[in-house]
């Protein structure tokens, strides 16, 4: 699969001159984390030392995709920064606003093809795999629950693991899910595009092993109900520019 932008005259002379267009969502995180700190609440940001952001940004040209979109609570990192192109809405079920159908971790696009990936609200572990077998009559609900627990500390243990050894294998591939997709997002960026993401703090040195670099962050726990054993924060990845 191509991607193909369909452009009149005067669109395409708009390309030309570098007019650029918004993210169609507005971000609720970042009016809310607005908020909270007019409120006097700390709410934790960091950025890489020497890297400009919007420089970042305006670097990362290309086509951009959402994966799971469109997401209800937009982008901190992309209030007040323009796109080149509008996003291309996926996500793996079809509902209202979603133009492509997929699994995230194979997106069929060649590889080196995105500026920007987009991602909201993915699951640490794989809700579509069965971790036991088959349900009985005599499951309930909170056996479900129980299960579900203990998938995602399984995907955490592994994410911890790949961020400790910096060695990606098939098994934390398969049980944790973010990192499936990270790992496909990699390959689908062009070099010096940028994925953002909303993951837990511990999956930074995990997404460091698949070859990201991280360029910014902000906790989002922080703006909803103060400090959490695994804060989610909403970052901003990289594949570095020299990338073969």
């Amino acid at each position: 699969m191509t991607i193909t932008q369909t452009q009149t005259g005067s669109e395409q002379s708009h390309f030309e001159k570098e007019e650029r267009i918004m993210y169609p969502f507005p971000s609720r995180d970042a009016i809310r984390i607005r908020e909270k700190r007019a409120e006097g609440i700390e709410v934790p940001e960091w950025h890489a030392p020497g890297v400009d952001l919007d420089e970042a940004f305006h670097a990362a040209d290309g086509p951009v995709l959402e994966i799971g979109g469109p997401t209800r609570y937009g982008y901190y990192f992309l209030e007040g920064r323009p796109l080149h192109t509008k996003p291309i809405m996926s996500d793996i079920k079809q509902h209202d606003g979603v133009e492509q159908l997929f699994d995230a971790r194979d997106i069929p696009f060649p590889d080196d093809s995105f500026g920007i990936i987009l991602s909201n609200n993915i699951p640490l572990h794989d809700p579509t795999r069965n971790y036991i077998g088959p349900l009985t009559e005599k499951d309930t609900i909170a056996d479900v629950w129980d299960i579900r627990d203990l998938a995602v500390t399984s995907a955490r243990a592994v994410i911890e693991r790949v961020g400790k050894e910096q060695v990606i294998d098939t098994r934390a591939l398969q049980d944790s899910l973010r990192l499936g997709i990270a790992r496909e997002v990699f390959r689908k960026l062009k070099p010096g595009g940028l994925y953002l993401t909303i993951s837990e703090k511990i999956e930074r040195d995990a997404f460091k092993a698949l070859g990201f670099e991280l360029l910014a962050s902000v906790d989002l726990d922080a703006s909803w109900n103060g400090p959490d054993p695994y804060p989610d924060e909403l970052m901003v990845y990289r594949k570095p520019a020299d990338v073969q």
